[in-house]
């Protein structure tokens, strides 16, 4: 599955988006431990692209 990133300026926020599921976080921090908890993982690898 294509897992995107992407900094919007209205509102200020992160956008993840998953297929058709399309999430809002404050930090990329949030978004990307969101995935990690999805995913079962606890490592810090890089799992999304920008």
């Amino acid at each position: 599955m294509n897992i995107e990133i992407n900094y919007i300026e209205s509102p200020p926020c992160y956008v993840l988006t998953m297929g058709e599921l399309t999430l809002m976080f404050e930090t990329r921090d949030e978004a990307e431990e969101f995935i990690r908890f999805l995913r079962g993982n606890d490592d810090e690898e890089e799992i999304v692209k920008d």
